[in-house]
Formats: structure tokens, C-alpha cells, sequence
């Protein structure tokens, strides 16, 4: 706890907001299915996946190379990431791109139909999609799911009782997984499809109503944290407190603390 007072705004804060990846979920994208169009096989496709985000942090990166085990793996000469909608990576003359459907409408690249339609299935079922482009053609997507800790639903009940109104979470993903872990998780309200600036609005919104506390990971979401009156994070320094070992748990114990800490000032002080 860095703050003193952040931690007597935790006490009492009425709205608490949560980033999905590696805060209510365990950041870890587990690779479902990898699907190949115009005539690549799904290895091709997967190492071009691997290829534009071996230099990449985010959790999708992960995953491929856990999936890709004994795959060929080609290290791009430059790289450019799109936060909240994916990556281009250059090798030699050759492009590739691994991204979400908002990238590829930046970039102006159609998505087959067809493609699309299989890609929405998958979605369905709860699963991120990131579409993969060679040299400007799609050729296929890969689809992923990212696991809900363990402890994220009683610890969101835990909040409710202790007063907390309104929790709410923010995800770059699409709203079929948002709307899933929103029902495991049973937070209050969701948000999804946002980029980090889109968050932002988000948050300097809800403080117009009171302070707001918001939980991230801290490697992804920095200027969210900042935005909030209170930051906390579960790994990254970029916040007033700081839940050790990852642990969600901590939340309510760290509330607790807080009016527990405000009573014996307010029985000092008397």
C-alpha cells in the first residue's frame, strides 16, 4: 500500500472495475483451434501466427508457443503493435499480420465470409479470434480461450456483501466472451471491443458518480490504473496498492483492512 489514502478511498469506494486478462481471468490463452484457408495447411498458418508475435508480451503469444512445441520458428525483423487490436511483423519482403477483426478494417483487409462465419462459431463458444494475413491475404485465424481464476466469482460475492454496488468489467474481447465470464464471474455490469483509450473514457465517466477503484493486472493497463482514483494491481508496479502473489482474494481482506484502519483513527481521534 503505497497511499494512505488510496487505502481509505478502497474503504469506502461504491464502484470498482476490473480488466479482464490476468485479473478475473488467468491471462493465460490456452490455442483451441488453428483454421487455414486458401490452401495453407494449419502448421503454415500457426507459424505465421508464431512469427508475428514472438516478440510480442501479450497472452495470445503465450499460447501459440505453447501450442507451436517443436514448430519452426522465424524471428521477424520489425515489429509494429497495435494495443487492443494486434500486431504486423516484417521479415525480409514478406508480411505478416495477427490481429482482431478491428485491425484488419483499419488495414482495409477484407475477412472472407465464409472464414467470418466459422470465426463467429467460434466465438460463440467463448473463444477469441485473431485472424492471420501473408503479404495483405487472409489465411486463416486461430481461436483461443483464457481460463477464469479459480476464486474470481466468491470473491466478486464477497465485494456485494461488503457493499460494493457496482462492479464492473472491461475487456478488449469480444462481447460472446465478455458476456461469458460476465455470467461465471456474476460481475454487475460489462463492457467489451474497447481499446486501452476507450477504457479510459470509461473510468473518467464513472468518476462523475465518486471515486473509482480499478483492478488490472498492471503490465497491460497502466494509463487505465492511473485513470482511476485508485489503482490497484495484481503484478505491475503502476498502482497506489499492490495484491501480492497475484492473488484476488486480497481485495476484500485489503477492504476490511481499510475500515478496520479508519475506525481505530476515528476512536484515536475521539
Amino acid at each position: 500500500i503505497k497511499e494512505g489514502k488510496a487505502l481509505e478511498i478502497l474503504g469506502k469506494a461504491p464502484t470498482m472495475v476490473f480488466d479482464k486478462t490476468g485479473t478475473l481471468t488467468t491471462g493465460s490463452l490456452l490455442v483451441s483451434f488453428v483454421i487455414p484457408v486458401l490452401g495453407k495447411t494449419e502448421q503454415e498458418v500457426l507459424e505465421l501466427a508464431v512469427m508475428a508475435s514472438v516478440k510480442s508480451q501479450h497472452p495470445l503469444a503465450k499460447g501459440l508457443l505453447a501450442y507451436a512445441k517443436g514448430a519452426v520458428i522465424t524471428h521477424p525483423d520489425f515489429v509494429e503493435e497495435r494495443s487492443g487490436k494486434g500486431v504486423i511483423a516484417r521479415k525480409g519482403s514478406d508480411t505478416v499480420i495477427l490481429g482482431n477483426q478491428t485491425l484488419f478494417r483499419d488495414l482495409q483487409m477484407q475477412v472472407p465470409e465464409k472464414l467470418l462465419e466459422t470465426a463467429r462459431q467460434k466465438a460463440d463458444m467463448g473463444q477469441t479470434i485473431s485472424f492471420i494475413a501473408f503479404n495483405h491475404e487472409v489465411v486463416g485465424f486461430v481461436s483461443a480461450a483464457d481460463e477464469i481464476k479459480q476464486n474470481a466469482r466468491s470473491v466478486i460475492e464477497n465485494l456485494k456483501n461488503l457493499g460494493v454496488k457496482k462492479l464492473v468489467m472491461l475487456t478488449g474481447d469480444n462481447s460472446k466472451v465478455a458476456e461469458e465470464i460476465a455470467k461465471k464471474t456474476n460481475v454487475t455490469e460489462w463492457e467489451a471491443e474497447l481499446l486501452s483509450e476507450d477504457k479510459v473514457t470509461i473510468i473518467t465517466d464513472l468518476k462523475k458518480q465518486g471515486p473509482v477503484i480499478m483492478v488490472g493486472d498492471g503490465a497491460t493497463d497502466s494509463a487505465v490504473l492511473s485513470a482511476a482514483t485508485v489503482g490497484v494491481s495484481m503484478k505491475g508496479p503502476e498502482a497506489q496498492i499492490l495484491l501480492q502473489n497475484d492473488d484476488l482474494a486480497l481485495l476484500p481482506k485489503t477492504i476490511l483492512l481499510a475500515r478496520k484502519t479508519d475506525q481505530i483513527t476515528m476512536a484515536n481521534f475521539w
